[in-house]
This record gives structure tokens, C-alpha cells and sequence, in this order.
């Protein structure tokens, strides 16, 4: 019997969903059979909101709701490069009372 390494067949296949993807499709949905019962041509993400804004949604709801409208209305902030600069107090002053002579 082999030991460890990739075995066919082994693992979650592939395009199966996880429980994050599997809820959010259910919402999504759910949005869409909602529009249309009530006429509406919302899109997905107007939906959502809608359902964050409704006091009736419980908060775990909610809260998978905001995951999934998040990166359609907010940006990602990119990590940046902070340059640290290596002058000592002294050195700091020293161009203080050069630049007030000047």
C-alpha cells in the first residue's frame, strides 16, 4: 500500500465548492429570485446591500453578506515599502540650524 504523495481520485475534486462559496452562490440567489417576484431588475450587489440594510436579517446573515459585498465596495489596500531613514537626533538638529541660518 503506497504511503503519502498524490493518489488519484484523492482530495476535494476540482470546481467543488466550500461552504464560503456555497453560501454566497445561495444568496446571490436568493437575490435573484426576490427581484424577481418583486419586479425588480436589482443586481446582485444592490441586493446585498438591500440585505444588510434589513433590521429583520440575522447577524451571522449579515455578516456573510458584507464578506461577499466587500471587495465590490472597498478597495484592497496594497502593502507598501517604508524606507527608514538612519540619521540620528544629532544629525536631525544639525540641518535644523543649518536651514534657520540660511
Amino acid at each position: 500500500m503506497p504511503k503519502g504523495g498524490k493518489r488519484p481520485g484523492a482530495g476535494r475534486p476540482k470546481g467543488s465548492k466550500n461552504k464560503h462559496k456555497a453560501r454566497v452562490d445561495e444568496i446571490m440567489h436568493m437575490a435573484l429570485q426576490s427581484a424577481a417576484v418583486a419586479g425588480k431588475k436589482w443586481t446582485p450587489l444592490e441586493w446585498m446591500i438591500h440585505v444588510l440594510n434589513d433590521p429583520n436579517t440575522p447577524p451571522r446573515e449579515r455578516t456573510e453578506v458584507a464578506k461577499a459585498a466587500a471587495p465590490y465596495c472597498h478597495a484592497k489596500l496594497n502593502a507598501i515599502e517604508q524606507v527608514a531613514t538612519t540619521k540620528t537626533h544629532e544629525q536631525r538638529l544639525e540641518e535644523m540650524r543649518r536651514l534657520m541660518l540660511d
